[in-house]
Protein backbone atom coordinates (compact mmCIF):
# COMPACT_ATOMS: atom_id res chain seq x y z
CA UNK A 1 0.00 0.00 0.00
CA UNK A 2 1.08 3.87 -0.80
CA UNK A 3 2.09 5.18 2.49
CA UNK A 4 0.71 9.08 1.96
CA UNK A 5 -0.12 11.66 3.86
CA UNK A 6 -2.80 9.52 5.35
CA UNK A 7 -0.22 6.76 6.63
CA UNK A 8 1.43 9.84 7.99
CA UNK A 9 -1.65 11.16 9.89
CA UNK A 10 -2.18 7.39 10.91
CA UNK A 11 1.81 7.92 12.19
CA UNK A 12 0.23 10.61 14.35
CA UNK A 13 -2.47 8.73 15.96
CA UNK A 14 0.23 5.77 16.93
CA UNK A 15 2.23 8.34 18.63
CA UNK A 16 -1.21 9.54 20.33
CA UNK A 17 -1.35 6.25 22.58
CA UNK A 18 1.97 4.60 22.32
CA UNK A 19 3.25 4.62 25.63
CA UNK A 20 7.11 5.71 26.15
CA UNK A 21 10.31 4.57 27.93
CA UNK A 22 11.13 7.20 30.90
CA UNK A 23 14.76 8.00 30.08
CA UNK A 24 17.45 8.70 32.84
CA UNK A 25 18.81 12.53 32.83
CA UNK A 26 21.83 13.33 31.40
CA UNK A 27 24.67 14.53 34.24
CA UNK A 28 27.31 15.97 32.42
CA UNK A 29 27.37 16.51 28.66
CA UNK A 30 30.28 16.13 26.05
CA UNK A 31 30.62 19.81 25.92
CA UNK A 32 31.51 20.25 28.96
CA UNK A 33 34.78 21.99 29.48
CA UNK A 34 36.39 21.44 33.03
CA UNK A 35 35.16 24.15 35.42
CA UNK A 36 31.62 22.89 34.54
CA UNK A 37 32.17 19.08 35.36
CA UNK A 38 33.76 20.39 38.61
CA UNK A 39 30.92 22.67 39.60
CA UNK A 40 27.96 20.21 38.87
CA UNK A 41 29.94 17.45 41.07
CA UNK A 42 31.46 17.26 44.92
CA UNK A 43 35.19 18.01 44.58
CA UNK A 44 35.65 17.50 48.25
CA UNK A 45 38.79 15.25 49.60
CA UNK A 46 38.15 11.10 49.29
CA UNK A 47 39.20 8.61 50.57
CA UNK A 48 41.18 6.56 47.91
CA UNK A 49 43.00 3.15 46.93
CA UNK A 50 46.40 4.21 45.55
CA UNK A 51 48.99 1.93 43.41
CA UNK A 52 51.46 1.57 40.59
CA UNK A 53 50.79 -0.74 37.84
CA UNK A 54 53.90 -1.78 35.26
CA UNK A 55 52.45 -3.41 32.38
CA UNK A 56 54.52 -5.73 30.28
CA UNK A 57 53.47 -7.68 27.09
CA UNK A 58 55.75 -10.15 25.69
CA UNK A 59 55.97 -13.37 23.16
CA UNK A 60 54.91 -13.45 19.33
CA UNK A 61 56.91 -11.58 16.58
CA UNK A 62 56.55 -8.14 18.02
CA UNK A 63 58.60 -6.67 20.58
CA UNK A 64 57.99 -6.59 24.11
CA UNK A 65 55.82 -3.09 25.30
CA UNK A 66 56.00 -1.90 28.86
CA UNK A 67 54.46 0.88 30.77
CA UNK A 68 53.91 2.12 33.61
CA UNK A 69 50.96 3.91 35.42
CA UNK A 70 49.59 5.17 38.46
CA UNK A 71 46.34 3.86 39.50
CA UNK A 72 43.89 6.21 42.05
CA UNK A 73 40.25 4.39 43.14
CA UNK A 74 37.74 5.97 44.95
CA UNK A 75 33.89 5.94 45.69
CA UNK A 76 33.28 8.41 42.70
CA UNK A 77 36.04 7.74 40.16
CA UNK A 78 38.97 5.80 39.12
CA UNK A 79 41.74 7.79 37.62
CA UNK A 80 45.21 6.22 35.50
CA UNK A 81 48.01 8.18 34.81
CA UNK A 82 50.42 7.35 32.51
CA UNK A 83 53.14 9.51 31.87
CA UNK A 84 50.92 13.05 30.95
CA UNK A 85 48.20 11.02 29.84
CA UNK A 86 45.11 11.58 32.43
CA UNK A 87 42.11 8.77 32.23
CA UNK A 88 39.33 9.47 34.83
CA UNK A 89 36.37 7.74 34.78
CA UNK A 90 33.77 9.83 36.50
CA UNK A 91 31.65 7.64 37.83
CA UNK A 92 29.44 10.30 39.70
CA UNK A 93 28.43 11.99 36.04
CA UNK A 94 29.16 8.86 34.00
CA UNK A 95 31.39 10.87 31.82
CA UNK A 96 34.67 9.06 30.54
CA UNK A 97 37.41 11.97 30.49
CA UNK A 98 40.73 12.41 29.36
CA UNK A 99 43.51 14.59 28.62
CA UNK A 100 46.76 15.56 28.56
CA UNK A 101 49.68 17.66 30.55
CA UNK A 102 50.91 19.12 27.25
CA UNK A 103 47.78 19.36 25.80
CA UNK A 104 45.06 20.58 28.04
CA UNK A 105 41.68 20.44 26.56
CA UNK A 106 39.49 17.77 28.19
CA UNK A 107 37.46 14.79 25.77
CA UNK A 108 34.53 13.52 27.46
CA UNK A 109 33.04 10.51 26.38
CA UNK A 110 29.86 8.85 27.86
CA UNK A 111 30.41 6.09 30.50
CA UNK A 112 28.05 3.69 28.57
CA UNK A 113 30.10 3.99 25.21
CA UNK A 114 32.77 1.47 26.40
CA UNK A 115 30.44 -1.57 27.86
CA UNK A 116 27.80 -0.74 24.75
CA UNK A 117 30.70 -1.41 22.68
CA UNK A 118 32.41 -4.63 24.43
CA UNK A 119 28.88 -6.70 24.55
CA UNK A 120 27.92 -5.36 20.95
CA UNK A 121 31.19 -6.96 19.91
CA UNK A 122 31.22 -10.08 21.86
CA UNK A 123 27.50 -10.98 20.05
CA UNK A 124 29.28 -10.09 17.02
CA UNK A 125 32.11 -12.56 17.60
CA UNK A 126 28.97 -14.97 18.43
CA UNK A 127 27.63 -14.99 15.31
CA UNK A 128 31.23 -15.07 13.61
CA UNK A 129 32.52 -17.86 15.70
CA UNK A 130 31.07 -20.64 13.21
CA UNK A 131 32.78 -19.21 10.47
CA UNK A 132 36.14 -17.96 12.04
CA UNK A 133 36.72 -20.96 14.38
CA UNK A 134 40.10 -22.86 13.54
CA UNK A 135 41.15 -20.20 10.84
CA UNK A 136 43.89 -19.04 13.12
CA UNK A 137 46.67 -21.32 12.50
CA UNK A 138 49.11 -22.53 15.21
CA UNK A 139 46.72 -21.59 17.99
CA UNK A 140 45.33 -24.33 19.87
CA UNK A 141 42.06 -25.56 19.70
CA UNK A 142 40.86 -24.04 22.98
CA UNK A 143 41.85 -20.22 20.67
CA UNK A 144 37.83 -21.12 18.87
CA UNK A 145 36.17 -21.00 22.80
CA UNK A 146 33.93 -18.60 23.80
CA UNK A 147 36.82 -17.73 26.69
CA UNK A 148 38.88 -15.67 24.36
CA UNK A 149 36.41 -12.89 23.07
CA UNK A 150 34.88 -12.56 26.95
CA UNK A 151 38.74 -12.17 28.02
CA UNK A 152 39.60 -9.62 25.46
CA UNK A 153 36.50 -7.59 25.89
CA UNK A 154 35.91 -8.16 29.74
CA UNK A 155 32.40 -8.95 29.51
CA UNK A 156 30.37 -12.25 29.42
CA UNK A 157 26.74 -11.95 27.80
CA UNK A 158 25.49 -14.81 30.28
CA UNK A 159 27.28 -15.30 33.59
CA UNK A 160 29.69 -18.56 33.47
CA UNK A 161 33.18 -19.82 34.89
CA UNK A 162 35.04 -21.74 31.93
CA UNK A 163 38.35 -21.53 34.18
CA UNK A 164 39.25 -24.43 36.51
CA UNK A 165 40.63 -22.80 39.43
CA UNK A 166 43.60 -24.24 40.85
CA UNK A 167 46.01 -23.06 44.01
CA UNK A 168 49.75 -23.08 44.04
CA UNK A 169 52.49 -22.79 45.79
CA UNK A 170 53.10 -18.77 44.81
CA UNK A 171 48.98 -17.99 44.61
CA UNK A 172 46.10 -19.27 42.10
CA UNK A 173 45.93 -20.09 38.12
CA UNK A 174 43.09 -20.46 35.80
CA UNK A 175 43.03 -23.29 33.38
CA UNK A 176 41.23 -23.40 30.12
CA UNK A 177 41.41 -27.31 29.41
CA UNK A 178 45.16 -28.30 29.47
CA UNK A 179 46.17 -24.80 28.86
CA UNK A 180 47.16 -21.74 31.73
CA UNK A 181 45.78 -18.64 31.06
CA UNK A 182 45.90 -16.42 33.65
CA UNK A 183 47.90 -16.62 36.90
CA UNK A 184 47.88 -14.22 40.43
CA UNK A 185 50.70 -14.29 42.79
CA UNK A 186 51.93 -12.32 46.08
CA UNK A 187 49.74 -10.31 47.99
CA UNK A 188 50.14 -6.45 48.61
CA UNK A 189 47.81 -5.03 51.41
CA UNK A 190 44.21 -6.36 52.31
CA UNK A 191 40.91 -5.05 50.58
CA UNK A 192 38.00 -3.68 52.08
CA UNK A 193 34.57 -5.02 49.98
CA UNK A 194 34.16 -1.67 48.83
CA UNK A 195 37.59 -1.63 47.80
CA UNK A 196 37.59 -4.55 46.39
CA UNK A 197 34.79 -3.81 43.89
CA UNK A 198 36.33 -0.25 42.78
CA UNK A 199 39.55 -2.83 41.92
CA UNK A 200 37.09 -4.74 39.65
CA UNK A 201 35.53 -1.75 38.01
CA UNK A 202 39.08 -0.46 37.17
CA UNK A 203 39.82 -4.04 35.71
CA UNK A 204 36.69 -3.97 33.75
CA UNK A 205 37.04 -0.51 32.21
CA UNK A 206 41.28 -1.00 31.57
CA UNK A 207 42.50 -4.34 31.12
CA UNK A 208 41.49 -7.28 29.34
CA UNK A 209 41.02 -9.35 32.31
CA UNK A 210 38.14 -12.47 31.81
CA UNK A 211 35.06 -11.30 34.29
CA UNK A 212 35.34 -14.97 35.75
CA UNK A 213 39.12 -14.02 37.29
CA UNK A 214 37.94 -9.93 38.08
CA UNK A 215 35.01 -11.30 39.71
CA UNK A 216 37.21 -12.55 42.88
CA UNK A 217 39.20 -9.56 42.47
CA UNK A 218 35.84 -8.19 43.61
CA UNK A 219 35.08 -10.01 46.35
CA UNK A 220 37.71 -8.97 48.85
CA UNK A 221 40.64 -10.85 50.06
CA UNK A 222 44.26 -9.09 49.16
CA UNK A 223 44.96 -7.40 45.93
CA UNK A 224 47.99 -9.17 44.21
CA UNK A 225 51.47 -8.22 43.48
CA UNK A 226 51.60 -9.90 39.93
CA UNK A 227 49.01 -10.56 37.29
CA UNK A 228 49.37 -12.62 34.37
CA UNK A 229 47.07 -12.94 31.31
CA UNK A 230 47.48 -14.74 27.71
CA UNK A 231 46.12 -12.70 25.05
CA UNK A 232 46.50 -13.69 21.41
CA UNK A 233 47.36 -10.99 18.61
CA UNK A 234 46.31 -12.64 15.20
CA UNK A 235 48.29 -16.38 15.45
CA UNK A 236 50.65 -14.78 18.03
CA UNK A 237 49.97 -15.91 21.56
CA UNK A 238 51.87 -13.30 24.20
CA UNK A 239 51.73 -12.62 27.88
CA UNK A 240 50.05 -9.67 29.67
CA UNK A 241 52.19 -9.13 33.14
CA UNK A 242 51.09 -6.34 35.60
CA UNK A 243 53.33 -5.75 38.61
CA UNK A 244 50.94 -3.98 41.39
CA UNK A 245 53.64 -2.29 43.85
CA UNK A 246 53.31 1.01 46.11
CA UNK A 247 49.75 0.32 47.09
CA UNK A 248 48.64 2.78 49.82
CA UNK A 249 45.88 4.53 50.95
CA UNK A 250 45.36 8.07 51.21
CA UNK A 251 42.56 10.79 51.18
CA UNK A 252 42.51 13.09 47.58
CA UNK A 253 40.89 15.79 45.93
CA UNK A 254 39.03 15.48 43.13
CA UNK A 255 41.79 15.50 40.41
CA UNK A 256 40.37 16.85 37.13
CA UNK A 257 42.28 20.52 37.31
CA UNK A 258 39.89 23.91 36.00
CA UNK A 259 40.33 25.28 33.14
CA UNK A 260 40.69 22.89 30.48
CA UNK A 261 38.38 23.60 27.26
CA UNK A 262 35.63 21.06 25.70
CA UNK A 263 37.78 19.22 22.82
CA UNK A 264 34.91 19.08 21.56
CA UNK A 265 34.01 22.90 21.24
CA UNK A 266 37.40 23.01 19.67
CA UNK A 267 36.77 20.56 17.27
CA UNK A 268 33.86 22.60 16.38
CA UNK A 269 35.36 25.47 15.81
CA UNK A 270 38.32 24.59 14.38
CA UNK A 271 37.10 21.59 11.61
CA UNK A 272 36.50 21.39 8.17
CA UNK A 273 32.56 23.30 7.45
CA UNK A 274 31.57 19.91 5.96
CA UNK A 275 32.39 18.19 8.55
CA UNK A 276 31.16 19.53 11.38
CA UNK A 277 28.84 22.24 10.54
CA UNK A 278 25.81 20.08 12.22
CA UNK A 279 28.08 20.09 15.09
CA UNK A 280 28.67 23.74 15.12
CA UNK A 281 24.80 24.43 15.17
CA UNK A 282 23.85 22.01 17.27
CA UNK A 283 26.48 23.57 20.09
CA UNK A 284 24.90 27.24 19.48
CA UNK A 285 21.05 26.22 19.79
CA UNK A 286 22.46 24.64 23.43
CA UNK A 287 23.99 27.52 24.14
CA UNK A 288 21.32 29.60 22.89
CA UNK A 289 22.70 31.62 20.44
CA UNK A 290 21.22 30.14 17.29
CA UNK A 291 19.69 31.95 14.53
CA UNK A 292 17.78 29.41 13.38
CA UNK A 293 13.93 29.65 14.65
CA UNK A 294 12.23 26.81 16.30
CA UNK A 295 8.68 27.74 16.12
CA UNK A 296 6.15 27.51 18.53
CA UNK A 297 3.45 24.66 18.18
CA UNK A 298 0.82 27.84 17.50
CA UNK A 299 3.76 29.12 15.07
CA UNK A 300 3.81 25.96 12.48
CA UNK A 301 0.12 25.27 12.58
CA UNK A 302 -0.53 28.88 11.34
CA UNK A 303 2.86 28.50 8.66
CA UNK A 304 0.37 24.80 7.32
CA UNK A 305 -2.78 27.08 7.47
CA UNK A 306 -0.78 29.22 5.41
CA UNK A 307 0.98 27.23 3.09
CA UNK A 308 -2.51 25.40 2.68
CA UNK A 309 -4.54 28.11 1.76
CA UNK A 310 -1.54 29.29 -1.05
CA UNK A 311 -2.00 25.73 -2.27
CA UNK A 312 1.98 24.81 -1.06
CA UNK A 313 0.86 21.22 -0.43
CA UNK A 314 4.75 20.17 -0.45
CA UNK A 315 5.63 22.55 2.42
CA UNK A 316 2.31 21.42 4.24
CA UNK A 317 3.81 18.02 4.19
CA UNK A 318 6.78 19.42 5.08
CA UNK A 319 5.66 21.36 8.44
CA UNK A 320 3.49 18.72 9.38
CA UNK A 321 6.65 16.70 9.58
CA UNK A 322 8.40 18.75 11.67
CA UNK A 323 5.32 19.41 13.97
CA UNK A 324 5.25 15.44 14.17
CA UNK A 325 9.35 15.48 14.61
CA UNK A 326 9.59 18.56 17.51
CA UNK A 327 6.24 17.99 19.07
CA UNK A 328 4.88 14.58 18.96
CA UNK A 329 3.90 14.45 22.54
CA UNK A 330 1.05 16.98 21.81
CA UNK A 331 -0.96 14.11 20.17
CA UNK A 332 -0.83 12.25 23.39
CA UNK A 333 -1.46 15.20 25.18
CA UNK A 334 -5.27 16.29 26.59
CA UNK A 335 -5.74 18.46 23.90
CA UNK A 336 -4.95 15.95 20.95
CA UNK A 337 -8.17 15.57 19.82
CA UNK A 338 -8.38 19.75 18.86
CA UNK A 339 -5.39 19.29 17.52
CA UNK A 340 -5.52 16.46 15.32
CA UNK A 341 -9.05 17.84 13.94
CA UNK A 342 -7.35 21.38 13.06
CA UNK A 343 -4.63 18.96 11.51
CA UNK A 344 -6.26 16.68 9.48
CA UNK A 345 -8.29 18.77 6.86
CA UNK A 346 -4.77 20.12 5.71
CA UNK A 347 -2.73 16.89 5.44
CA UNK A 348 -5.56 14.99 3.63
CA UNK A 349 -5.69 17.84 1.59
CA UNK A 350 -1.96 17.98 0.11
CA UNK A 351 -2.41 14.38 0.09
CA UNK A 352 -4.03 15.05 -3.60
CA UNK A 353 -0.65 16.61 -4.71
CA UNK A 354 1.52 14.04 -6.82
CA UNK A 355 4.31 15.92 -5.68
CA UNK A 356 3.19 15.41 -2.21
CA UNK A 357 2.30 11.59 -2.78
CA UNK A 358 6.18 11.24 -4.32
CA UNK A 359 7.52 12.63 -1.17
CA UNK A 360 5.27 10.68 1.06
CA UNK A 361 6.05 7.46 -0.98
CA UNK A 362 9.69 7.63 -0.02
CA UNK A 363 9.16 8.60 3.55
CA UNK A 364 6.76 5.36 4.07
CA UNK A 365 9.67 2.91 2.89
CA UNK A 366 12.40 4.75 4.50
CA UNK A 367 10.08 4.23 7.33
CA UNK A 368 9.01 0.21 6.93
CA UNK A 369 11.69 -1.65 5.67
CA UNK A 370 8.79 -4.60 5.52
CA UNK A 371 6.79 -2.52 2.83
CA UNK A 372 6.98 -2.76 -1.09
CA UNK A 373 8.11 -0.34 -3.38
CA UNK A 374 10.80 0.66 -5.37
CA UNK A 375 13.55 1.97 -2.77
CA UNK A 376 15.62 2.57 -5.52
CA UNK A 377 13.39 5.11 -7.23
CA UNK A 378 12.87 6.36 -4.02
CA UNK A 379 16.45 7.13 -3.18
CA UNK A 380 16.92 8.59 -6.40
CA UNK A 381 14.32 10.81 -5.99
CA UNK A 382 15.62 12.29 -2.45
CA UNK A 383 19.10 12.78 -3.77
CA UNK A 384 18.14 14.83 -6.54
CA UNK A 385 15.21 16.63 -4.89
CA UNK A 386 17.22 19.90 -4.29
CA UNK A 387 14.30 21.94 -4.60
CA UNK A 388 13.01 20.68 -1.33
CA UNK A 389 16.25 22.09 0.55
CA UNK A 390 14.79 25.73 -0.02
CA UNK A 391 11.43 24.64 1.75
CA UNK A 392 11.06 24.60 5.72
CA UNK A 393 12.34 21.53 7.23
CA UNK A 394 13.47 20.96 3.36
CA UNK A 395 16.54 18.78 4.55
CA UNK A 396 14.24 16.53 5.98
CA UNK A 397 15.20 14.63 2.91
CA UNK A 398 18.82 13.70 3.88
CA UNK A 399 16.97 11.91 7.20
CA UNK A 400 14.67 10.19 5.08
CA UNK A 401 17.13 9.34 2.35
CA UNK A 402 19.53 7.79 5.24
CA UNK A 403 16.90 5.92 7.11
CA UNK A 404 15.85 4.52 3.35
CA UNK A 405 19.49 2.86 3.00
CA UNK A 406 19.12 1.61 6.35
CA UNK A 407 16.20 0.02 5.71
CA UNK A 408 17.11 -1.52 2.96
CA UNK A 409 18.75 -4.66 1.03
CA UNK A 410 21.05 -4.65 -2.01
CA UNK A 411 21.67 -1.05 -2.07
CA UNK A 412 25.18 -2.06 -3.21
CA UNK A 413 23.09 -2.92 -6.77
CA UNK A 414 21.93 0.78 -6.94
CA UNK A 415 23.05 2.95 -8.96
CA UNK A 416 25.97 4.60 -7.96
CA UNK A 417 25.33 7.99 -8.81
CA UNK A 418 22.75 7.82 -6.16
CA UNK A 419 25.01 8.08 -3.42
CA UNK A 420 27.34 10.32 -5.14
CA UNK A 421 25.11 13.21 -5.16
CA UNK A 422 24.64 12.58 -1.08
CA UNK A 423 26.91 12.97 1.84
CA UNK A 424 29.15 10.10 3.19
CA UNK A 425 29.64 8.55 5.17
CA UNK A 426 25.91 7.81 5.88
CA UNK A 427 25.55 9.23 8.96
CA UNK A 428 26.64 12.73 7.96
CA UNK A 429 22.89 12.94 6.62
CA UNK A 430 21.52 13.52 9.76
CA UNK A 431 24.37 16.47 10.39
CA UNK A 432 23.68 18.12 7.01
CA UNK A 433 19.82 18.61 8.55
CA UNK A 434 20.46 18.84 11.98
CA UNK A 435 23.02 21.58 10.64
CA UNK A 436 19.50 23.09 9.31
CA UNK A 437 17.23 22.33 12.49
CA UNK A 438 19.11 21.24 15.32
CA UNK A 439 16.39 21.45 17.64
CA UNK A 440 14.44 18.16 17.21
CA UNK A 441 16.28 15.18 19.27
CA UNK A 442 14.62 12.34 16.91
CA UNK A 443 17.28 12.96 14.24
CA UNK A 444 20.20 12.94 16.90
CA UNK A 445 18.97 9.67 17.97
CA UNK A 446 18.80 8.25 14.19
CA UNK A 447 22.68 9.58 13.92
CA UNK A 448 23.77 8.14 17.18
CA UNK A 449 21.94 4.59 15.93
CA UNK A 450 23.86 4.75 12.95
CA UNK A 451 27.17 5.43 15.09
CA UNK A 452 26.06 2.62 16.92
CA UNK A 453 25.95 0.13 13.68
CA UNK A 454 29.07 1.11 12.70
CA UNK A 455 30.74 0.35 15.91
CA UNK A 456 31.20 3.85 16.50
CA UNK A 457 29.99 3.90 19.90
CA UNK A 458 31.62 7.36 21.11
CA UNK A 459 30.53 9.06 17.90
CA UNK A 460 26.59 7.37 19.05
CA UNK A 461 26.28 8.56 22.56
CA UNK A 462 27.89 12.28 21.23
CA UNK A 463 24.40 12.40 18.84
CA UNK A 464 22.11 10.98 21.67
CA UNK A 465 23.85 13.27 24.52
CA UNK A 466 23.34 16.29 21.97
CA UNK A 467 20.26 15.62 21.48
CA UNK A 468 18.88 15.61 24.73
CA UNK A 469 20.77 18.67 25.74
CA UNK A 470 19.48 20.61 22.81
CA UNK A 471 15.53 19.04 22.91
CA UNK A 472 14.12 19.44 26.06
CA UNK A 473 10.77 17.09 25.07
CA UNK A 474 13.51 14.36 23.83
CA UNK A 475 11.94 12.01 26.51
CA UNK A 476 8.39 12.12 24.51
CA UNK A 477 10.41 11.45 21.39
CA UNK A 478 12.40 8.41 19.93
CA UNK A 479 15.51 9.20 21.99
CA UNK A 480 13.39 7.77 25.45
CA UNK A 481 13.92 4.19 24.43
CA UNK A 482 18.08 4.56 24.93
CA UNK A 483 17.15 4.78 28.71
CA UNK A 484 16.39 1.00 28.84
CA UNK A 485 19.17 0.41 26.25
CA UNK A 486 21.46 2.09 29.20
CA UNK A 487 19.74 0.64 32.14
CA UNK A 488 20.07 -2.66 30.25
CA UNK A 489 24.03 -2.14 30.43
CA UNK A 490 23.93 -1.00 34.01
CA UNK A 491 22.13 -4.15 35.49
CA UNK A 492 23.89 -6.60 33.10
CA UNK A 493 27.90 -4.82 33.35
CA UNK A 494 27.56 -3.76 36.75
CA UNK A 495 31.67 -3.92 37.06
CA UNK A 496 31.96 -0.87 34.63
CA UNK A 497 29.89 1.08 36.67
Amino acid sequence: MRAGISGLFAFALTLAFSPQVRAADVLAYPQWNSTQIRAARSIAPEEALVFDVRSEETGGRTPARTGMSTVTLTASYTQVVTGAAHELDDHALCRSLSWSDDKPVLDSMSCYALPAFRVTELANRRLLAGVLGGLVKGAPATRTAPYWAEAELAVQDQPSDPLVRRTTPGGVEYRLGDETVARMSGATLPLANEEARRVARYFANHQPLHPQVRHELGTGGSLPARIEIETWSGADKRWLVLTISNVRRMKLDYPLPSGLESALRVSARDGAKTDTEGLRQALLAIDGKSKIEKPSPDALLSEMQQAAAAGRSVEVTLLFLQFAQQYGSLFRGPDAPALLNQLRPLVLAAEKDPAVSRLMDANGLAGDRTQAGDREAAARYLASATELDRLPFGTFRFVTFANLVQNSKDTQHWDPKIFKAMPSPLVRNYWVHIAAYPWASDAYKDAGDTDFTDYDMQGAWLAYDLGRAVDNRWRDGVMSTLGAFEDKLRSGQPDFF
